[in-house]
């Protein structure tokens, strides 16, 4: 490969070239690895990188590409880690995942905004990060949670809660942590960067840029929908895959798209409930170990679109890949949440408004991107094949397809539990 074929670009935070894929970095080699380190404080100028002993690219994620990366050192005056991740934005081979590469940005600020004072939370120890906006290129190197070693559990794979006797506990856990960085937000405790790097921005509601659908795209949708519960109603809750869902989502999804802009309007109204979150803490994005008390403790990776956003927001990215009865105890959850706010030196948020907002957003969320998941499950259920349910090995063994069906399980029962066609035109007439 020539140099011509490897991509650098120069970091907007830091005025560093960085190269933004795994080629660039076997090229760039300890050099770069030491004038990145040393330009983010990790090393001082008598120290450097003398070694880069192992570089292993993985798959994973939607975003760009991975790398396990382990380094050796010269002439450091305290102790790092060799085990190190790193994340770029770009994936210069699959044009899918390279149109995701925006959301790094998030991940570059909170990396530097971690080592800030007064950050509250546990996050990789940043070792270099930086981006260029103009491209989308970035890089993130950070420390490599040691899963499953020492006092650290290992990794909870997405939507696999049936794995766990107490799951609820992990889940309150990450929420309390959620709570308290946007807690500590709302009291002015952290930098004044985070005005500048997550500026508020209503459109942070919407997860990509696709038009709204049209009421024939709706009508097709659901009868996709109405297809796929009569081919597979095994794998949804005999109280969801019912003909009454069918006709609430024909009269209630068209409402809610067309109120999409008073509902934005709502989320974003109120600035007690916008704060700085992490927009998808589901447990694979999270690491757990015990206190010397035995309490359960947290840290929290994979920032990407983290913002200022209606705390539902990340309330639903926390809880979206949970089992369904993990939502029968959502009223407690929410209580988790608005605690640690408060606790943190926000304002005591009303449970009421917050359980408003998360309905909102679920319904808009729902309609605009959950209709589409049921052709996407049998576009990869293997030919011919009849899981029998949720925990079908079919289900389990292939990721997209248990967190995808779980995020529309969660979606139809908070639909069938607080009749989202009956809010929708209540809060048309409000």
């Amino acid at each position: 490969m020539s140099i011509k074929d490897i991509h650098y670009f120069c970091g907007d935070l830091s005025g560093l070239m960085f190269p933004a894929d795994i080629d660039g970095l076997v090229a760039s080699g300890t050099e770069f690895l030491t004038k990145a380190f040393r330009a983010s404080g990790i090393l001082d100028e008598r120290g450097c990188v003398s070694a880069v002993d192992r570089l292993a690219a993985f798959e994973g994620g939607s975003t760009g590409q991975k790398a396990e990366l382990t380094v050796s050192y010269n002439s450091v005056s305290k102790p790092l880690s060799k085990h190190l991740f790193v994340k770029f934005s770009r994936d210069f081979n699959d044009s899918k995942r390279d149109s995701t590469r925006v959301q790094m940005a998030s991940e570059v600020y909170m990396a530097r905004l971690s080592a800030m004072p007064g950050f509250p939370l546990m996050i990789p120890r940043c070792f270099f990060a930086d981006y260029h906006a103009e491209s989308g290129s970035g890089i993130l190197i950070t420390e490599r949670v040691p899963f499953g070693e020492a006092d650290i559990e290992p990794l909870k794979p997405k939507s696999v809660d049936h794995m766990y006797s107490d799951v609820v506990a992990y889940y309150r856990c990450v929420l309390a942590d959620l709570g308290t960085l946007a807690g500590t937000h709302a009291a002015g405790k952290l930098s004044t960067m985070v005005e500048q790097w997550f500026p508020f921005n209503p459109k942070t509601l919407l997860v990509d840029t696709r038009p709204a659908p049209t009421t024939a795209d709706l009508a097709v949708k659901i009868d996709q929908f109405e297809s796929f519960i009569e081919a597979y109603p095994q794998l949804l809750p005999s109280s969801i895959a019912s003909p009454a869902l069918i006709l609430t989502l024909r009269e209630g999804a068209p409402m809610i798209v067309a109120a999409e802009a008073a509902i934005f309007d709502v989320l974003g109204a109120d600035p007690a409930y916008i704060a700085l979150c992490h927009w998808n803490a589901q447990l694979d994005n999270a690491w757990f170990w015990r206190s010397d008390k035995n309490d359960l403790r947290c840290g929290l990776m994979d920032w990407g679109n983290a913002g200022q956003l209606n705390v539902a927001m990340a309330i639903w990215g926390c809880l979206c890949g949970a089992q369904i009865q993990v939502w029968e105890q959502i009223d407690d959850l929410v209580a988790v949440f608005i605690e640690a706010f408060y606790r943190a030196g926000g304002r005591m948020l009303r449970r009421e408004q917050v359980m408003a907002h998360l309905d909102l957003y679920i319904a808009h969320m729902g309609v605009r991107y959950m209709l589409d998941t049921p052709s996407y499950i049998q576009s990869r259920l293997p030919a011919g094949s009849r899981p029998n349910g949720y925990l079908d090995p079919i289900i389990q063994d292939d990721e997209r397809l248990r967190s995808q069906l779980a995020i529309l399980t969660n979606f139809l029962g908070r639909w069938v539990r607080r009749d989202y066609s009956a809010m929708i035109r209540a809060f048309i007439t409000e």
